[in-house]
């Protein structure tokens, strides 16, 4: 297996799991028992440092507490609904990243 390369596992409906170079993990829109079509689970989720919200939808975010009971990422979601979303559920400050439009991250991993 090529460590050097960014590897990408779709989970099922809108979650994608993006394992990077350096071994972190990135969870995008976390949905995954809860979907009708589900062949993975939660507990196929090894690692997640970051927790991409494209959206908050329910069939894009209902999956947060599964992986916050487990990890402890930094969930990066847009400024608009990030705080109501840290307020349902109960995601401490220093865990939130809260993006407006035209914003770019940075991080030492990506």
């Amino acid at each position: 297996m090529n460590t050097s390369a960014v590897r990408i596992r779709w989970m099922n409906d809108a979650c994608y799991e993006i394992r990077l170079p350096n071994g972190k993990a990135v969870l995008i829109d976390p949905y995954i028992d809860e979907s009708k079509y589900a062949q993975l689970t939660y507990d196929d989720v090894d690692q997640a440092d970051y927790v991409l919200i494209s959206h908050t939808h329910f069939d894009h975010v209902v999956g947060l507490s599964a992986i916050l009971s487990r990890f402890e990422p930094q969930i990066y979601v847009g400024s608009v609904s990030g705080m109501e979303l840290a307020h349902q559920y109960d995601i401490p400050g220093y865990l939130m990243n809260l993006c407006s439009a035209g914003d770019e991250i940075v991080t030492e991993d990506f």
